[in-house]
């Protein structure tokens, strides 16, 4: 929501060619008639509104301010908000603090280990016992336990604890064991876009592939011009299923925009975690960004009507006895207001 302040841009310059073809832009626009109003539906943007949303999130951090979407952040506390909201999620195997105090002779012979932060997959090791090592999951390399400790003590945060998790297999007849993410793009209650994506390249750097859907089934190609569409992902079988709990989770979490991520596998989908500031936004086709803006500032109109209901958006007039009321004679009821011409 838009309480901090947006970032100034640095000046620039217009050379000869772009401002002929601006011009010839505004020539054009003028010849068609059509009004400010109907200019205004080729504004909305969901890559510039994501880029304000991220903005004023860094300007309200700035003044000490936490969101409290902050809570979600840890992956073990954003499972735990969507197993009370009733989603299923994977069973924890055990947690410690460090790294170095994973009890590996305690887990089975499949089982995933976390940090509770970091995206990209960089601190997920889906792992299947080979001997005394294991085989990774997104690499197919065999790895040591030593090996793995030292990854993740190199990108080790304070707040970081660590996790083994229950390992998700991906429906048979899949070409991988590691589940595909299904990514639903919410905006406070509503789902316009789901993307079904391969490994975003993190660690197993292999080219990231997608097919993008509408909340109904309907395939969208084309939706992300620099990234390949992956004709070998699968349809998301329990899209409908995914969608209603997305709808449930990013009305609860009560901001214009959120994504969240969920696995499918032959006993049902699972949730990931939730990402109120993704990185690696991804580039979208035209009309689907617009869409997606449109869908943006809506969610915040909403939004903000919900809060002005539960009074959250109330004025404060600080001693009741010194603030002049309105005067009948200067009723915005019964007189034009100047700033409301």
């Amino acid at each position: 929501m838009r309480f901090g302040r947006r970032k100034s841009n640095p000046p620039f310059t217009v050379n000869d060619a772009l401002a002929s073809e601006l011009q010839d832009v505004r020539d054009r626009l003028n010849d068609s008639g059509e009004t400010s109003a109907e200019l205004r539906h080729l504004r909305p943007s969901f890559r510039t509104e994501f880029q304000y949303h991220y903005d004023e999130f860094r300007g309200r951090s700035s003044t000490g301010y936490r969101d409290p979407t902050r809570d979600l952040y840890l992956k073990n506390d954003a499972a735990e908000f969507a197993r009370l909201h009733g989603v299923s999620v994977p069973a924890i195997l055990g947690t410690w603090s460090i790294p170095a105090k994973i009890d590996w002779d305690s887990l089975p012979e499949r089982f995933v280990v976390k940090s509770t932060v970091g995206g990209g997959g960089i601190s997920v090791y889906p792992l299947t016992r080979s001997g005394a090592d294991f085989i990774d999951g997104l690499t197919g390399n065999v790895v040591s336990s030593k090996e793995i400790v030292e990854s993740l003590e190199a990108r080790h945060k304070p707040i970081a604890s660590y996790f083994a998790e229950e390992y998700l297999l991906a429906p048979e007849g899949g070409s991988s064991l590691v589940p595909y993410d299904v990514k639903t793009f919410c905006f406070y209650g509503k789902v316009f876009y789901v993307e079904v994506r391969s490994d975003d390249g993190s660690r197993a750097k292999t080219p990231v592939s997608v097919r993008g859907f509408k909340p109904d089934g309907t395939e969208l190609l084309g939706v992300r011009p620099l990234v390949k569409h992956g004709l070998q992902l699968p349809y998301p079988r329990f899209l409908p299923e995914i969608v209603a709990a997305s709808e449930n989770l990013s009305a609860a979490v009560r901001r214009p925009f959120v994504r969240l991520d969920f696995f499918e596998t032959d006993q049902g989908f699972y949730f990931g975690e939730v990402s109120d500031l993704p990185g690696h936004l991804p580039l979208l086709r035209a009309d689907i960004d617009k869409e997606l803006g449109e869908a943006y500032e809506d969610a915040l109109a909403r939004l903000y009507a919900d809060l002005a209901a539960e009074g959250c958006l109330s004025i404060s007039y600080g001693d009741q006895s010194s603030v002049p009321q309105p005067s009948e004679e200067f009723s915005p009821a019964t007189q034009d207001h100047p700033h409301l011409a």
